[in-house]
């Protein structure tokens, strides 16, 4: 988060299980994040993702902000397989290096195969060449609105 400039991140600790069974929790700390910041823009995972997890975070991210902020949804690169991005952003190769670094921190799935520099460049460098650009974040809009 350090590395991302974020100084004061929201933590909560859910037990290693399947988020389904929690998503009324999930719901709730979600409502108390658009009361309490009350967002212009939301990233959750897509809607198309394999993994059961990312798909509850979304779907409850759908339901809280789906009158109130741009929603979009990020790809990842395992278990993403149905991923129609309408949104890209311009990354520099600054911006590049930033995110390599972070992404470097993430330390419970650094060590798989998945989870390399390389992929995560190669992954920007082709959402980049969709739009003639270096590098590119692609998002798919599932909700927009004035920004």
């Amino acid at each position: 988060m350090k590395i991302l400039g974020v100084k004061k991140p929201i933590k909560h600790d859910f037990p290693r299980d399947i988020l389904e069974r929690r998503s009324q929790q999930i719901r709730a700390i979600l409502h108390d994040l658009k009361m309490k910041f009350d967002p212009n823009v939301v990233f959750c995972p897509s809607l198309n993702d394999l993994h059961q997890d990312h798909r509850v975070v979304a779907n409850c991210c759908l339901t809280i902000f789906r009158d109130s902020a741009a929603l979009l949804a990020y790809e990842i690169v395992r278990s993403t397989i149905d991923f129609r991005p309408n949104f890209y952003i311009s990354l520099s190769d600054k911006d590049m290096k930033k995110k390599l670094l972070a992404l470097r921190c993430y330390r419970t799935q650094y060590r798989r195969t998945y989870f390399k520099p390389s992929i995560f460049k190669a992954l920007a460098r082709f959402r980049g060449s969709q739009i003639s650009l270096k590098f590119a974040e692609a998002f798919e809009i599932l909700r927009m609105t004035d920004l």
